[in-house]
Order: C-alpha cells, then structure tokens, then sequence
C-alpha cells in the first residue's frame, strides 16, 4: 500500500514539473518578426506611389562558357510605365553585338531595334521579321503579356525589377513569412537588423540538396531590395540594387545579375547591368505615351494578332470622321461575303478600293486631329471571312 501511494505521489509531482516546464519554441522565423511587416508596407507603399515613370537606361548583357562561347550585347533604351493604366513600354536601340563562337568572331547577329509594350492586358512585340531587297522588315506581335515578360528578363518592366526573383511582389513574399511566423510547413528563415540593412535568409534542404535564399534590404531606401543571393545544385545567382529619390519615391538607379549555370562543357556565366538615367517620376504624360507609333510601328509592318488570329498590315490611322467614313462604306456591302475558295467579288474588291481611298496616306497628324481617338486601319489577310462580318477587324480600335 505504501509502495503504491510513492507511486502516485511521484507520477503526480512529474505532472507538475512538465507543466510547469516552457514548451518548446515552434517558430520557424528567428529574429525581429516585425521587420518583415515594416519592410512589406514601407516597400509597398513606395511602390504604389510611383504613379508615372519614364526615363533612359544602358543594358549590356554577357555569356560566356568557357573559351567555347562569348556572347555580348549593348543597348540604349528608353521607357514610360504608367500604374493606373497599368501599361509600360521600353525601346531599344543595339549599340554593340558580338558573338564570338569556337575562336570565330561574328557581330551585329539580330541586334535589331526592338520594342515591346503591355496595355490593357495584351502584349506588343515589334522587332524584326526579315530582310527585304537587304533592308530588316518589322512586324508587331500582339498576344498575352508573357509574349514579353520572360523575353529578356521582362525588358524593362518596374514591376519585375520591384519583384523578387520569382515575380512575386516583395510585400507578398514578406507577408507571406510575417503570417506563417510558427508555420512549421515553411522553411526556416532568420531575420537580422544591422544600420538599416534587414537581411532574411532561408536554408531548405530538397530531395537531400541544400538550397539558400538571401534577401537584404533598405529601411533607408524605400524598404526596397538592394541585394538578392541564391544557390542551388547546379546554379548560383547574384543581383545587386542602387536606387535613388525622385519627387520624394525611390526608383532604380542600377542593377546587376550574375548567373552561374554549371553544365557538362563547364560553368555558363551571364551577366545582365542596367543603369537608369534622366529619370522623371510622378509626371503626367501625353494622351500617345503608349501607342503603336511610340513603339516605331511603321505604315506597311505586318501585324500577327494573336488575340483575334488575324494577320494584317498597318496602314493609317483615321480620325472619327474618317472611322464613321468607313463603317458606312462597310454597312453598304455588309451582304458581300468572301467565297469559301478564296475568290473575292467586285464588290468585295470595291469596298477594300473605297476604304483605301477614305484612309489618309501620310503619317503625319495635323493640328486639328491631335488629341482625338485614331483607329488603325488594317487590311486582312485571310479568306472565307465575311466583309461585314470582321467590320471589327477592318477597323482595329486601338
């Protein structure tokens, strides 16, 4: 009986002691936690307030793989982004191309003027197509905005540049770790303050290879990302960030990549800088900052319409008036059709002869027609379409 009240006594005092003893910390975010809340609206809210930006940057890109491989390319360009019309374009103008393949040197290989654009959730490619009597033709491709982003690391997007290395907004990713402080589902991160620099750095071991992630950033630069790190089996990437204030926001000033990729000939490097200049923010722009003239679109260029399926050629832009010309013309012969073998009628034939005649044959804009809405006018390159039928089409609103 004495034996068995030890027993219970015991048992009953190990119950307190466990009790009483802290549980073990289940975070897996070591550090100041509140940095990564502080970072993720200090960078979101200088990010929304760039309303307008445009300016000029250099690019030069660089690969090399061993002594089998040396490419390099230098661009001029310029660009505009506009938040509340969610729409950016850049241009560039090659300066330099090279190539240099197994000892043998060639340049100037499809370093071509190029420029692309995103509005209203299309995307708009203009760059070269070809060679014609020795002169580069240009066509534009208009289909859905990852026709651009991933062409070029996203040309000169601020959206990518004010994003990870993933596209993934920088207060998402923050957010994301600040809400799943103690999720034990996530890789564990550290969080550490020196000066104004935070860095967060994360380890993860997948499929037995380890993997590191490292993000610094600026408390006293807009809560931006000023260095990004990342290793991997197999790769390495390294990207450095300068920024500097205009009209009290923080945008680019330079930006470096380093990428390393090690393959059965030996390690591949790229590299990719850009430096920003003449930078004006928080100005309004023209009605015409984001259209096809702007990207360099010529009268005559095919456009591959992605969107519609079409094929057609840019010819003019049209006032109202002009625009009201046409569709008249088109109500007129809404009953011609264009015959299953392709053959086009008399009347088919007239209304393409009426409407060219109705379309201004120069470029230039008088004084009277500025600021009012253009159409484009486009001739269709397809068969078995009815005339009435693609009035849209014909006369592709932009």
């Amino acid at each position: 009986m004495l034996r068995t009240t030890s027993i219970i006594t015991s048992l009953a005092m190990l119950a307190i002691v466990v009790s009483l003893t802290p549980a073990p910390c289940l975070a897996v975010v070591h550090g100041d936690v509140e940095l990564l809340k502080t970072i993720a609206l200090q960078h979101k809210a200088n990010f929304e307030s760039i309303l307008t930006w445009k300016g000029e940057a250099f690019e030069e890109r660089t690969s090399t793989l061993g002594d089998s491989y040396d490419y390099m390319l230098k661009n001029k360009c310029i660009f505009a982004y506009d938040q509340l019309q969610n729409a950016v374009r850049w241009n560039r103008e090659p300066q330099e191309n090279r190539c240099v393949t197994n000892g043998v040197t060639q340049r100037d290989i499809n370093a071509n003027y190029n420029s692309a654009m995103i509005k209203e959730q299309l995307s708009y490619d203009y760059k070269g197509a070809g060679l014609k009597d020795g002169k580069v033709t240009y066509h534009l491709v208009i289909g859905e905005p990852e026709r651009v982003r991933g062409k070029g690391n996203h040309g000169l997007d601020p959206r990518y540049f004010f994003a990870n290395c993933r596209s993934i907004p920088i207060h998402d990713k923050l957010m994301h770790l600040y809400e799943n402080a103690n999720n034990p589902k996530i890789f564990e991160t550290y969080v550490k303050r020196v000066g104004d620099l935070v860095t967060v750095t994360g380890d993860v071991t997948v499929k037995g290879q380890p993997i590191t992630e490292k993000f610094v950033f600026s408390l006293s630069a807009g809560g931006n990302l000023v260095e990004y790190y990342n290793k991997g089996p197999g790769y390495e990437n390294h990207r450095e960030y300068e920024y500097e204030e205009k009209s009290g926001v923080w945008v680019l000033k330079s930006f470096k990549k380093l990428n390393i990729t090690h393959t059965k000939d030996g390690p591949r490097r790229s590299t990719r800088s850009i430096n920003w200049s003449n930078s004006v923010v928080n100005v309004p722009f023209e009605e015409d900052e984001f259209t096809l003239e702007k990207l360099g679109l010529k009268y005559g260029d095919y456009i591959h319409d992605h969107k519609i399926g079409m094929l057609y050629k840019y010819e003019s832009v049209l006032t109202d008036s002009q625009m009201l010309e046409v569709l008249d013309t088109i109500d007129m012969l809404q009953g011609t059709i264009v015959p299953e073998n392709g053959v086009v009628s008399e009347e088919a034939n007239e209304a393409d002869t009426v409407a060219e005649r109705l379309v201004p044959q120069t470029s230039e804009t008088t004084h009277d027609t500025k600021g009012t809405r253009t159409y484009i006018y486009v001739i269709i390159i397809a068969s078995a379409l009815g005339l009435a039928g693609v009035a849209y089409k014909l006369t592709h609103r932009f």
